[in-house]
């Protein structure tokens, strides 16, 4: 496919994209960690007037290996969402919506399905499970989902969709957390999991909900990942397990660390408002709306430039762990920092017993927010 000339390509540029501002679950009754306060009682919006149609077009001129997230609530998924995706890969770019695997209309499933069976590994879905049974599920979410939640994986598998899970680690849940990968990528056929960490924020410091502790999480996930058969390696590849043990082999590459901080990632909110990132909605960041500017000049601007900064600053000690900028920006300083700086300290430990050396180009992106 032909593409417009452009100053500059970049190599694997990201759009995400939340077209509209609701949660169907928490107008009525929130996930006990939710801490998009927004979504709390919001009424369902009608188109907000954005040409999101246009906005795919801008980005498609940054390079053919653009991927586009759609990252909407629940029940927030329609005939819009699907002519986006459609317009996505018929520019020869590749996407993927992140959901709660709950709400879904039959109607968008069927489309979703459709687009998928026409544009074979170009879609895939990211879905909310938190655990491999209804009771560790339900320490986060309503139990009685748990059920709907895997049918929703299965159906999505047998329909050529790639599938991922995002699991919110806590205190309650780490424990288990080998059992929930072998659940998911053995029974499901899940090929890549994200493993998100809890922030006491919101809904979850109201419900009392806890951080895992670091040690305990280190452990369990490097006895997951060096048990792991090459499937399990691959969906977790990502992790700070996976660097640690790129790191033990002397695979490690070295990546950029925060999506943020390099060029080629863009967050439009509901309104047509830019940010670096969907985790940068904070003043500091804010460029303007889509009606003001392109994408292209969004990307140079002194906010987005901003952030890249910020996120280089945070660079620990240890480069396999790499603090996301508006997680500490927004969830407060000295907690997430401390909870940074002691998983650094593990991880540079671990590798210091085994007489291994890093350098800051081995710099990874596993505190970095998942899509």
């Amino acid at each position: 496919m032909k593409r417009k000339s452009l100053e500059q390509k970049m190599e694997n540029p990201l759009l995400v994209l939340e077209t509209r501002n609701y949660c169907a679950i928490a107008s009525e009754d929130p996930c006990k960690h939710c801490s998009v306060e927004g979504y709390v009682r919001a009424e369902p919006q009608m188109n907000s007037g954005v040409d999101w149609l246009n906005i795919v077009e801008q980005f498609s001129e940054f390079g053919e290996n653009g991927h586009v997230v759609l990252k909407n609530g629940a029940g927030a998924l329609g005939d819009s969402e699907i002519s986006i995706l459609e317009k996505t890969l018929n520019e020869g770019l590749s996407a993927s919506i992140t959901t709660e695997g709950v709400c879904v209309p039959n109607k968008f499933k069927s489309e979703l399905y459709k687009l998928a069976d026409e544009h074979k590994n170009k879609l895939g879905v990211t879905v909310s499970l938190d655990g491999e049974t209804r009771e560790t599920y339900g320490q986060l979410r309503r139990p009685e989902h748990f059920d709907s939640v895997v049918s929703f994986v299965r159906d999505a598998q047998s329909h050529n969709l790639d599938v991922a899970t995002n699991y919110v680690v806590h205190a309650g849940n780490v424990g288990s957390l080998q059992d929930y990968v072998n659940f998911v990528v053995k029974e499901l056929g899940v090929k890549k999991i994200n493993l998100l960490e809890l922030n006491s924020t919101g809904n979850a410091k109201r419900n009392g909900l806890k951080e895992a502790d670091s040690q305990q999480y280190f452990d369990v996930l490097m006895k997951t990942f060096s048990e792991g058969d090459e499937q399990i390696k691959q969906a977790l590849d990502g992790t700070f397990a996976a660097e640690v043990y790129k790191a033990e082999t002397g695979l490690s590459e070295g990546c950029n660390g925060c999506p943020a901080g390099s060029k080629g990632m863009y967050f439009i909110q509901h309104d047509g408002e830019i940010f670096p990132c969907s985790s940068l909605e904070l003043p500091q960041y804010h460029v303007g709306d889509v009606e003001r500017m392109t994408l292209a000049e969004a990307d140079k601007s002194m906010e987005f430039e901003y952030a890249r900064k910020v996120a280089q600053s945070l660079k620990t000690e240890n480069p396999l762990v790499s603090m996301c900028p508006g997680r500490l920006e927004s969830f407060g300083e000295q907690g997430r920092m401390e909870q940074a700086t002691e998983m650094t300290k593990i991880i540079t430990n671990y590798l210091k017993e085994k007489g291994i050396e890093l350098t800051k180009g081995d710099s990874c992106n596993c505190y970095s927010p998942a899509f």
